[in-house]
């Protein structure tokens, strides 16, 4: 949740949306429609307010419409999100044992490490829990972390890096080597253009690449999520389906090696910056109707919750819904 000095404080994202799309930002759509009206500031979910959410008819990305212009997003990380982070302990940062989610990606993501030296780059590493882990368990690769928050060329451990700055434009012109595998975790959903940030991301890398990838996913049990108001969020203009990541990386220049929902509210999704045979299937109209069934069903699973008669017939219900889709997760 984002503190506030004072009541009168508003934050940047409680400020009227200032940008209008005519087309979907992700496949050039002209043709989505509204499936969810609220979302939350920034994770809090007692904090919402109006936030209209769409699902394009052709790929299927979920975004936020109208939004926040590029501008207000960018102050926004800068002056309130950089607070939350620029005051960690470098010591403990250093010295941290693995979490259980850090250990889940670092075994998905073993598979392409190889024995001689790789060069890798991290994006957004919040508390370096990953980056820390995966130094310490694979002491032949070279690994830098990039975040505002984090202090600038600074060596925490003989093979981790930290860098202070923004995977922006200048970046791929500033380093001296590319780099072999970028790990982004849970910050594609977060870029006002996703295609320019990808294009930048296959500028940094080598001609082979890899690009390892985690993002919030929306087709999980409702049990295991939050109430759908704070499901859709103003620092997420993005959510993504399988059918809709595909697309956008194969747009891009990736070749989409592997994907995984086992840890069914992430997507992780393995790419190459090799340019492969395009297979997109836009989404069908029978497709279209069980996603809205699907969100209308989680908003009265957050309903039911809220009314105690009700809250104890949620989980039932929930699992009653989820029985009948799930393979609604391989849109």
């Amino acid at each position: 949740m984002i503190e506030h000095e004072s009541e009168q404080r508003q934050s940047i994202l409680e400020q009227p949306p200032d940008e209008f799309l005519n087309v979907c930002a992700i496949c050039g759509s002209c043709r989505y429609h509204l499936i969810h009206n609220r979302g939350a500031i920034y994770n809090d979910p007692k904090h919402t307010l109006r936030l209209d959410t769409h699902i394009c008819h052709r790929c299927g990305v979920i975004f936020s419409n109208p939004r926040l212009s590029e501008k207000e997003v960018r102050e926004f990380y800068r002056h309130e999100q950089g607070v939350l982070h620029n005051n960690q302990d470098i010591n403990y940062l250093a010295n941290q044992s693995p979490k259980a989610l850090t250990k889940v990606r670092i075994h998905y993501f073993s598979q392409w490490l190889t024995d001689s030296p790789q060069r890798i780059l991290e994006i957004g590493g919040g508390v370096l829990n990953f980056g820390v882990s995966l130094a310490h368990q694979y002491p032949n690769i070279h690994l830098d972390e990039l975040d505002p928050s984090l202090p600038h060329n600074h060596h925490l451990l003989s093979n981790l890096r930290l860098i202070s700055g923004f995977m922006d434009k200048e970046f791929p012109d500033s380093i001296s080597d590319r780099y072999n595998i970028i790990v982004a975790f849970h910050v594609l959903e977060h870029q006002h253009n996703p295609k320019e940030f990808l294009t930048i991301i296959k500028k940094a890398l080598t001609a082979d690449g890899l690009f390892f990838l985690e993002v919030p996913y929306p087709f999980s049990p409702f049990w295991i999520r939050k109430p759908i108001d704070a499901c859709f969020r103003t620092v997420h203009p993005f959510n993504f389906t399988i059918r809709s990541l595909k697309y956008l990386l194969q747009d891009s220049g990736f070749t989409v090696l592997s994907y995984d929902i086992s840890s069914l509210a992430m997507l992780r999704v393995a790419a190459q910056a090799t340019k492969g045979n395009a297979n997109f299937v836009p989404i069908s109209k029978h497709d279209l109707r069980r996603i809205d069934r699907f969100f209308r069903s989680w908003k009265l699973y957050s309903g039911m919750n809220k009314i105690k008669p009700l809250s104890r017939f949620a989980h039932m219900y929930a699992e009653w819904v989820w029985h009948r889709n799930q393979n609604i997760n391989q849109q």
